[in-house]
């Protein structure tokens, strides 16, 4: 019972931080999102790779720093969810 608390947690934390598709997590009980905030740097960690990858792949591909950085910039911006409200230059 304790890990499946866990594992709620946890997914509770990556679909509320991110956008990465997930199932639907259904309902959220009372204490949901205070046992779930011990998972955001799980999140974090999840949007940094991969922010990291696609740094990786920019950089695979020999594209200018510049461009690399921006291609980081807004994919960091989608995978959280904060794309929708800055526009992009592509």
């Amino acid at each position: 019972m304790l890990s499946r608390d866990l594992g709620r947690a946890a997914h509770l934390a990556l679909t509320s931080l991110t956008t990465l598709p997930l199932p639907h997590i259904g309902e959220v009980r009372e204490g949901g999102f205070t046992r779930a905030s011990g998972f955001y740097p799980l999140a974090g960690h999840a949007v940094g790779g991969v922010v990291a990858r696609v740094g990786l792949l920019g950089h695979w591909l020999h594209l200018p720093s510049d461009m690399g950085a921006a291609l980081g910039v807004d994919t960091w911006l989608a995978v959280t969810g904060m794309g929708c409200c800055i526009p992009t230059v592509w």
